[in-house]
């Protein structure tokens, strides 16, 4: 395990693991990075991201549209090992899929979005 990824107040977290596949039983985040993907049926808001033990900086989020064009890229400061924090995603709307590169360890410990407008999702 990671016992810089440990914390009381967060619960589940996502990384990038360090031992996948394998030995998943011992979770470690990669100290090489990695990307984390969301998608979304239907187009969302961003408006927060919690990060957790970010110790290298040059991470990135990148929010697309449905069309796959890049809206916005918002760096991801170093912030410390252990160290949690709130990453404003700006409201940013139109948002259907979210990427959180990691140049090195760290964890995403929430993702807050809000509906831009309602979705209707029929069967093929």
């Amino acid at each position: 395990g990671d016992a810089d990824l440990g914390t009381d107040t967060e619960g589940k977290i996502l990384i990038v693991s360090e031992d996948h596949p394998g030995d998943v039983s011992d979770p470690d985040d990669s100290a090489a990075g990695g990307i984390i993907t969301f998608e979304f049926q239907c187009p969302v808001q961003a408006e927060r991201m919690r990060l957790l033990d970010i110790e290298e900086s040059k991470g990135e989020v990148r929010l697309y549209k449905k069309d796959g064009s890049l809206l916005k890229t918002i760096p991801i400061p170093a912030m410390g090992d252990s160290v949690l924090f709130n990453l404003d995603l700006e409201f940013t709307q139109d948002v259907s899929k979210l990427e959180v590169e990691f140049v090195g360890s760290g964890a995403v410990t929430q993702l807050k979005t809000g509906c831009v407008s309602r979705c209707y999702l029929t069967s093929p």
